[in-house]
């Protein structure tokens, strides 16, 4: 199944560092303020993330945006008297945002992921972790807190299909924002238009996630700011990491089932077998005892 849209994130580098902070890491590489460059300061990757809920104590609290590793942005919660520095990291390696004290080490709770999203999943994490949008900067138009909720929403589509062709329409729509900056029959969607109610708006979270990008409801329709280009780029990017990250998880899922079904036949087809060699060699004992008597 080819991909319906282009994967817009990074590409990881390659780096060598294995430790961002002290702990089980420290010493086997440069700490968090020696590695070069910053933290993100503007867009969502700027948002500071809490956990909580998680049967580890060490992975709960507030965690902010710290210098990013391998393409990827990371989260940090400083340490205290009782604990080490904690990072919410992604691991290209093991397919995990994980959360810990060190790089490529593992941590304390993860959650899987392929990494297409530059920001981890808010739901699935192991020992009942939950992460939730904190606080974000401002200066954008988008109200990046309220957008990351609102996204996780749209993985409740079903069928898949309904899922995709949301995702799709949402994306074109910003991309004609992006692509004809200015032009203001390109920032206006009519609420009541049946395509868009079809493909859009009557599911939850769509319109939740263009609300909270910038766009507001007049005279009938969702309008988008004619000079909010950079803003819609910035959306766009959002929205486009969260749709290739649920059709690698959808791709991933229709292959673990179809396994799981050639597995089961395998199993019923060995269990025929068995039952038919069984009944063999009960017919041929039974055959054996009458000959003798």
């Amino acid at each position: 199944m080819s991909s319906a849209y282009t994967d817009g994130t990074a590409a990881g580098t390659s780096c060598h560092v294995t430790s961002i902070g002290g702990g089980k890491g420290a010493g086997r590489g440069a700490a968090l303020k020696d590695r070069p460059g910053s933290a993100p300061s503007e867009g969502f990757q700027a948002c500071q993330l809490a956990v909580a809920n998680c049967t580890d104590e060490r992975c709960n609290g507030l965690y902010s945006p710290a210098v990013p590793y391998a393409g990827k942005p990371v989260w940090q919660k400083d340490g205290d008297a009782t604990s080490n520095e904690q990072f919410i990291y992604y691991s290209e390696r093991a397919e995990r945002w994980y959360i810990g004290d060190a790089l490529e080490e593992g941590g304390f709770t993860f959650v899987q992921s392929p990494g297409k999203s530059l920001v981890p999943p808010l739901q699935g994490w192991q020992k009942n972790a939950t992460a939730t949008v904190a606080g974000c900067g401002s200066g954008s138009g988008i109200k990046f807190a309220a957008a990351l909720t609102e996204l996780p929403k749209l993985l409740e589509i079903s069928p898949w299909e309904d899922q995709e062709l949301c995702y799709v329409t949402m994306l074109k729509l910003l991309g004609n924002i992006v692509s004809h900056p200015g032009e203001a029959k390109f920032c206006s969607v009519k609420i009541e238009n049946p395509a868009i109610q079809k493909k859009i708006l009557r599911f939850d979270g769509a319109r939740g996630f263009f609300e909270a990008i910038g766009f507001c409801e007049e005279s009938g329709s969702l309008v988008f700011p004619t000079d909010g280009s950079a803003q819609a780029k910035m959306a766009s990017e959002m929205l486009e990491g969260f749709a290739n990250e649920a059709q690698y998880n959808h791709i991933r899922k229709e292959r673990h089932a179809k396994a799981a079904e050639v597995a089961r036949k395998e199993a019923e087809k060995d269990g025929w077998a068995q039952a038919r060699a069984k009944a063999s060699a009960n017919a041929a004992s039974a055959g054996g005892g009458g000959g003798g008597g």
